[in-house]
């Protein structure tokens, strides 16, 4: 066979193939082309971490209860970014918490919302202490956050302290505001009734008062 006809039949099927190969491309992958279009990589630079829970909370340490972080990561529209890797640190010595893995330390990756919540967190020693939050993408900390909190050994320790808790409730495990004040309250409500029936009946009985917390609720029995 002529070398030559073999060197243009080579040539030939070279350029078909060539000219193809980008609507082969085109054809065989328009879905991928299409997500990149309308799923853009979000600007990293821009994302920030949004404290939704957790802030300010008080902490019981003999009642194991704490108020569990929730974070939420926008970009720079505010508007929440999945997949994001969300880690939870608290202090390795002093006033600190554990996690529901008994360390130092919660992972999770932001969901649908952009949001990541701590659960299973306990207080551990008396004391304010902050919870540092990093926002990862692509094996890098793309933002921060700090969380304060404070632990008290109970709830009337707490209520002595004037302690708040900006955004929790018992069902978050910590106290609020309102039930705090609510115990403050209602001990200086019963040493004051007591304090006169003291003075009519004559007795020299020092009145006390006793103080129950649960679900979210304080009573305050009657002074004996």
């Amino acid at each position: 066979m002529n070398r030559s006809f073999i060197a243009t039949v080579l040539v030939t099927v070279v350029y078909l193939t060539g000219l193809q190969q980008p609507l082969y491309s085109q054809r065989l992958l328009p879905s991928i082309y299409d997500w990149q279009e309308i799923n853009p990589a979000p600007d990293l630079s821009a994302l920030k971490i949004v404290v939704i829970a957790g802030e300010d909370g008080v902490n019981i340490v003999k009642k194991k209860t704490a108020v569990q972080p929730v974070v939420e990561v926008r970009d720079k529209n505010n508007t929440p970014v999945s997949g994001v890797i969300v880690n939870f640190t608290t202090p390795d010595q002093g006033p600190s918490a554990v996690f529901s893995n008994g360390g130092h330390t919660f992972s999770a990756v932001t969901d649908t919302s952009g949001r990541v919540t701590v659960t299973g967190m306990q207080p551990t020693s008396t004391g304010k202490f902050q919870i540092t939050v990093t926002a990862s993408m692509q094996a890098r900390v793309i933002a921060t956050a700090i969380i304060g909190q404070t632990n008290f050994a109970t709830a009337s320790a707490a209520a002595a302290a004037g302690g708040t808790a900006a955004s929790t409730g018992a069902a978050a495990g910590g106290l609020s505001t309102g039930l705090i004040v609510a115990i403050v309250a209602g001990v200086a409500a019963a040493a004051a009734a007591g304090a006169v029936l003291a003075t009519h009946g004559g007795g020299t009985t020092t009145p006390t008062a006793t103080i129950g917390v649960a679900s979210g609720t304080a009573t305050v029995g009657a002074p004996h």
